[in-house]
């Protein structure tokens, strides 16, 4: 009599769409036929920074590549099709180096990309984009009021019909605590105005003041917006203690239609 033993997995061998992916783009990775994703994947990348899930299949993972260190990507919640009770936390064999930026051009309402929207209500899309590296407090909504430091963002979306949108904006850093975004939306004929930071058309709802020893984070606003365009504004307010206190790498927003 022959006694078959099952071996667990060690290695995931799945294929990885991009391995120099740009920063906040989405690639897949693939499931192998004996390798499957259980419910909820998740994919760490370089450094130990986690992506975020667009979608998942047992056959396919899209994730959003945070702003990361090269080295491999390891999948949590991988199902092996031949031990039905265990799921396993695997590495790739590829080696992923996130290279550059797929925000290009947010530093300036001109130049502002255009994000993708929830398809349908109640559905969710993550999106990952960073501070711009350099200094543009100038063009910023809030550059005259007092303490404002800046950097700002500047993401861009049309509608042909109303649709109530929620975002919510988290980040990284060390402490995270001591930097102080915002989020807020304004028209396209208020967005390069103070008047897009005052009196934001989405309201100031997503523009809590932290201070030194209150953080607001995340910062939210739901809104109702007519048809047109429309452009979504992320700004840093103040960094506390800048000289020791490390700026986000990674800012998160999470995209929500509501009925």
């Amino acid at each position: 009599m022959t006694d078959t033993a099952n071996i667990a997995p060690i290695i995931f061998d799945g294929v990885v769409s991009n391995l120099t992916p740009l920063g906040g783009s989405t690639i897949t990775i693939a499931s192998t036929s004996l390798l499957k994703f259980s419910a909820s994947p998740t994919a760490t990348f370089g450094g130990g920074i986690p992506g975020a899930t667009v979608s998942h299949t047992a056959d396919q993972l899209a994730v959003v590549v945070p702003f990361s260190d090269a080295g491999l990507v390891k999948i949590d919640r991988i199902a092996p099709t031949y031990i039905v009770t265990n799921e396993y936390s695997l590495n790739t064999i590829a080696t992923v180096t996130q290279t550059g930026d797929f925000w290009v051009g947010d530093s300036s309402a001109t130049t502002a990309p255009t994000i993708a929207l929830p398809a349908t209500d109640g559905a969710k899309l993550p999106m990952i984009t960073n501070l711009f590296e350099r200094d543009n407090k100038a063009v910023c909504p809030d550059a005259s009021v007092a303490g404002f430091q800046g950097p700002c963002m500047f993401y861009q979306f049309a509608l042909t019909d109303t649709m109530t949108l929620k975002f919510v904006v988290d980040w990284d850093g060390t402490p995270a605590d001591l930097t102080d975004l915002d989020i807020f939306a304004c028209t396209a004929a208020a967005v390069q105005t103070a008047a897009c930071g005052t009196s934001p058309e989405s309201g100031t709802a997503g523009k809590q003041k932290s201070t030194a020893t209150v953080a607001k984070r995340p910062e939210a606003f739901s809104f109702l917006f007519p048809a047109g365009t429309h452009f979504l504004v992320i700004e840093r307010r103040t960094t506390f203690n800048p000289t020791g206190t490390t700026p986000p790498r990674n800012v998160r927003v999470t995209i929500t239609r509501r009925p």
